[in-house]
C-alpha cells in the first residue's frame, strides 16, 4: 500500500488532534482544545465500496495564507467530514499510527531536505484489546503488533538500523559518502567482513591485496605477481594473507615473524624455459599461452640473475638459425644451474641421438666464448616430454644424462660446509637464504647430544650435514640414487662419521624395516617432502615411532592443512610455524612448522 504521514508548517502550525500529545500546541490558536484539523481534500482517498479495504490520509500541506476551516465538524464516530462548496467526503483517522515526535517535526522544517519516509503499520481489524492509558492520549500498540521492517531512530539492533556511527550536523537517513557502504567507516566495514569463502588456495589471499594495475598484467600474476612491488610491501602482503590462511583452516601454532630473503630480486639460482613454436620461430617461454607474438623469443624475469636472460636469449637466437634447428625441434627445456658466479645449462631433449650431440657441441663451443661462466653443459633425455623439474619432483632411478664439457657436478658452500651435486639433483632455487634456513632449523630442533635426527627426503646431505656435530647419530633417507652418492661424498669428505645414508623411496614400509627404533636415544625427524607432499601412511609410520620433536617443511603451503591433519591424528600439534621467503616476488613461501605430541 501507499505510505502517508502527517507533517506540519513550520511557521503557521495546525492544532492537531489532542490525541497527539507529543507535538507542542500552536501558539496562534486558542487555548480551548480544538478536534478540527484542516485536509487537503485533494489528497484525501475513500473507498466507500468496502468496509475492510485501508484508508489513508495523505501529507497535509498547509498554506500559511489560509485559516483553518471553521466549517469542520468532528462527528461522533471519529471521522472528520470536511466541507466546502463542490466536495463532501470522509476520511477515518488512523489511531494506530505511532505520532510524529517533536524533535523530528523540527529537524525535518530546519533541514528542507527531502524528508525520511517513514513505513506506515497496516491497520488492524481488530483493536477491542487496545486501550488509551489516559483520556486523551493515543494507545500505544502493543509489541506484538510492531512491523517487522519498522526502522526507527532509537533501535537497538544494529543489524537493523544503518547508524553504524555517530554523525554531526546531518539529518536522519542522509547518507555519509565520506564513508563506506552502510554508512560504516572503513575499519568499522573491515571490521565486520569476514574471510570470504571463495579464498580456497593461498595464491588466492595474496592476489586480492595486488594492486590493481599488476592484476591486469597476466605475465606478473601468473609467473611473480609481486615483482613489481617494494619488497616491504610484499612482505606485510605474505604475512597477512599467511595469518588469514592458517586461521581460515583453523591452524593454530605460534606463528614467527617471516624470514626475509637476502636477495629478493635476481635471487633464484635455478630457472627453466619450456620450448614452443610460435609464427615459425622457435621461443623460450614460461607458458604457451605467455607467448604474445613471434618476435618474443624468451620470457624475462626480474627474480632471475640477469647472466640467465642473457644465456636464454643466446640459445634462442642460436636454435632458430638453420645450423641449430635439430636442437630447437629436440628440445623440452632449457634450464639453468649453479651459483651467481657460475652457471650450468642442462638441455632436456626428448631424443637423443648422434646428430643432436654434436648440435649441442657445436653451440658448446659457441657458449664458451661468452663472457659468461658456463662451467659444464649437459644433456638430459626425457622422452615423455614431461614436466619434470628439479624442485617438484625426485626421480627413484638414475636419470639418463650426458656430460657435454665441464665439471659433473655443481660446487656450492653453505655454513663452512662445502657441497656437491650433479646438476639433475634436487636443490634450494634461492642460495641467498640458505644460510638463514640452516640456522632456522637449528634454533627450531635445538639439538642434543643425546637425540638421534631422522632425515627423510635428505637429498644431497644439506640438513644431515649441517647438524651431524650436534646429534649422536644422523640417518638420511631419500629416492634420488644420484643424490644419494653426492650426499656420501659430502659427508666423507667432511669427516662426519656418524651419518648414513639410504638410497631408498620414503614409504612407510621402508621407514620401519630399515630404520631402526632406538630404545636409548629420542628420536627427532626432520621431512623436508618434494611440492606434491608426503606419499600415503609416512606420517602415520613416523608417528607411530612417537618421536620427540617432528619439523616438517613445506615449499607450497596449500598442502600444510591436509598435511597437519594427518598429524593430529596421531596427537601431534604444531607448536611453531615459521615461513621463510624461499620465492620473493611469487605467491609463495617456505613453511617450517615444528610438531609436538599433546
Amino acid at each position: 500500500m501507499d505510505k502517508k504521514k502527517y507533517f506540519y508548517n513550520k511557521k503557521k502550525k495546525s492544532n492537531p488532534s489532542e490525541s497527539n500529545p507529543n507535538i507542542d500546541k500552536p501558539q496562534n490558536l486558542s487555548s480551548k482544545p480544538k478536534t478540527e484539523t484542516s485536509v487537503n481534500t485533494e489528497n484525501v482517498k475513500h473507498n466507500e465500496n468496502s468496509n475492510t479495504k485501508e484508508k489513508f490520509v495523505k501529507k497535509t500541506h498547509f498554506n500559511k495564507n489560509k485559516h483553518v476551516n471553521k466549517k469542520e465538524n468532528t462527528n461522533p464516530d471519529n471521522k472528520i467530514v470536511v466541507k466546502n462548496d463542490k466536495i463532501e467526503q470522509k476520511a477515518e483517522i488512523k489511531t494506530d499510527v505511532k505520532p510524529l515526535e517533536k524533535s523530528e517535526v523540527k529537524s525535518e522544517h530546519k533541514s528542507k531536505e527531502k524528508f525520511t519516509k517513514r513505513p506506515f503499520r497496516k491497520p488492524e481489524h481488530k483493536h477491542e484489546n487496545r486501550q488509551p492509558d489516559k483520556e486523551g492520549e493515543n494507545p500505544e500498540v502493543k509489541q506484538d503488533h510492531k512491523p517487522e521492517n519498522r526502522r526507527d531512530n532509537k533501535s537497538e539492533n544494529r543489524h537493523e538500523s544503518r547508524n553504524f556511527g555517530k554523525f554531526q550536523n546531518k539529518p536522519e537517513g542522509k547518507p555519509d559518502f565520506k564513508k563506506g557502504k552502510d554508512n560504516r567507516s572503513f575499519k568499522q566495514k573491515e571490521h565486520f567482513t569476514p574471510i570470504s569463502s571463495e579464498l580456497k588456495y593461498f595464491s588466492d589471499f595474496i592476489k586480492r591485496q595486488i594492486p590493481k594495475h599488476i592484476l591486469e598484467n597476466k605475465n606478473f600474476l601468473n609467473i611473480e605477481p609481486l615483482a613489481l612491488l617494494e619488497y616491504e610491501h610484499e612482505l606485510k602482503i605474505k604475512e597477512s594473507s599467511l595469518r588469514d590462511y592458517l586461521k581460515k583452516n583453523n591452524i593454530d601454532g605460534k606463528i614467527e615473524k617471516i624470514t626475509p630473503s637476502v636477495k629478493s630480486r635476481n635471487y633464484r639460482t635455478t630457472t627453466k624455459r619450456k620450448l614452443n613454436f610460435e609464427k615459425g620461430k622457435f621461443c623460450l617461454v614460461f607458458q604457451e599461452e605467455n607467448v604474445l607474438n613471434g618476435n618474443n623469443l624468451i620470457s624475462v624475469s626480474a627474480l632471475e640473475p640477469v647472466e640467465h636472460k642473457d644465456l636464454y636469449l643466446f640459445v634462442a637466437e642460436k636454435i632458430n638459425l638453420p645450423a641449430y634447428s635439430l636442437i630447437g625441434k629436440s628440445l623440452n627445456y632449457l634450464i639453468i644451474r649453479g651459483t651467481y658466479l657460475d652457471f650450468t645449462l642442462v638441455f632436456n631433449v626428448h631424443q637423443m641421438n648422434a646428430d643432436v650431440v654434436r648440435k649441442v657441441k657445436m653451440l658448446s663451443d659457441e657458449i664458451k666464448q661468452l663472457k659468461i661462466n658456463v662451467r659444464s653443459v649437459f644433456l638430459y633425455l626425457d622422452p615423455t616430454k614431461s614436466d619434470y623439474y628439479f624442485e617438484s619432483q625426485r626421480p627413484d632411478v638414475s636419470v639418463n644424462y650426458k656430460n657435454i664439457f665441464g665439471p659433473d657436478k655443481v660446487l656450492v658452500s653453505f655454513a663452512g660446509n662445502k657441497y656437491s651435486f650433479l646438476p639433475t639433483s634436487f636443490s634450494q632455487v634461492n642460495e641467498s637464504i640458505v644460510p638463514a634456513m640452516l640456522e632456522k632449523v637449528k634454533s627450531l630442533l635445538q639439538p642434543k647430544k643425546d637425540n638421534i635426527l631422522i632425515d627423510l627426503y635428505s637429498g644431497y646431505g644439506l640438513f644431515s650435514l649441517y647438524l651431524a656435530d650436534n646429534f649422536a647419530d644422523v640417518i638420511g633417507m631419500e629416492a634420488d640414487i644420484n643424490a644419494v652418492k653426492s650426499a656420501k661424498e659430502n659427508v666423507e669428505f667432511a669427516a662426519k662419521h656418524n651419518v648414513r645414508f639410504l638410497a631408498m623411496r620414503v614409504t612407510n614400509a621402508n621407514i620401519d624395516k630399515y630404520i631402526p627404533k632406538s630404545f636409548r636415544y629420542d628420536e627427532i625427524f626432520i621431512l623436508d617432502p618434494p611440492k606434491m607432499g608426503t606419499e600415503d601412511r609416512v606420517i602415520q609410520a613416523v608417528a607411530q615411532r612417537n618421536p620427540a620433536k617432528v619439523l616438517h617443511i613445506f615449499c607450497g603451503v596449500d598442502n600444510i592443512p591436509e598435511e597437519l591433519k594427518k598429524w593430529e591424528q596421531y596427537g601431534y600439534v604444531p607448536t611453531t610455524i615459521a615461513p621463510l621467503d624461499m620465492f620473493p616476488g611469487s605467491a609463495n613461501l617456505e613453511v617450517f612448522i615444528l610438531l609436538h605430541k599433546k
